[in-house]
């Protein structure tokens, strides 16, 4: 599987990585199952209804690296597990599935997680995810002896700010901060690895303060929301 296809779940500063991925991903669109690979979903427009988004990803967390592998120096397999389970317990998560349109807030409605003979060590896994909407509360206003209720949808602010074309990393600091700050997006730290994925080996969790990242000029949120 081509390595342009990452799937990361992103919890606060915590930032895991799959390290294998699925042949395909499980939708549930329109009340209808549908299995749909990643080389596929990259092409594939998801469009955004009333109804949240539900998927499933099923595959395994290997004992040892093999070249399927969508990268070489991963946990053990109990590793993700655990934080996964932590993850379940405290909220929603931000699915990315990189070049593709998976950019979501989620929670985690089920994981399962099995053994199987002759694979000893390990984990097999089916994670159900649900897309979180955040309810909308509009504001009321009174001008002019009229009560005025504004209508959000659609309208996001400009980020007027000049943007760096270089950040230099702070103690403290995590890749999903130094979006928000900088980008004014948190969901623009995957174009921050991207941009700076020689200097941190692909993986977020490399990012150590001193280090010099390069800020991208246009910025496209692979959801394809503003």
């Amino acid at each position: 599987m081509d390595n342009k296809y990452q799937i990361w779940l992103k919890q606060w500063n915590t930032m895991l990585r799959l390290p294998l991925l699925p042949e395909d991903i499980s939708f549930n669109l329109d009340q209808q199952n549908e299995n749909i690979t990643l080389d596929k979903l990259g092409d594939t427009t998801i469009i955004q209804t009333s109804a949240p988004i539900t998927f499933q990803i099923s595959s395994h967390f290997p004992a040892a690296y093999f070249p399927q592998c969508n990268y070489a120096k991963f946990e053990e397999p109990m590793y993700f597990v655990s934080r996964i389970r932590n993850m379940k317990k405290s909220g929603t998560i931000r699915v990315v599935i990189t070049d593709t349109p998976i950019n979501l807030e989620t929670t985690i409605e089920t994981c399962e997680f099995s053994e199987k003979a002759g694979d000893v060590g390990s984990i097999y896994y089916t994670l159900g995810f649900k897309e979180y909407k955040q309810p909308i509360q509009n504001k009321v206003e009174i001008k002019s002896g009229k009560i005025i209720i504004p209508n959000y949808a659609g309208t996001g602010r400009v980020d007027a700010r000049i943007k760096p074309k270089t950040y230099t990393v702070k103690e403290g600091d995590f890749l999903m901060k130094i979006a928000t700050e900088v980008l004014g997006k948190s969901s623009s730290w995957v174009e921050l690895l991207n941009l700076n994925s020689q200097l941190l080996k692909n993986n977020p969790n490399n990012l150590k303060a001193g280090m010099v990242l390069k800020i991208p000029d246009n910025l496209k949120d692979i959801s394809g929301r503003a």
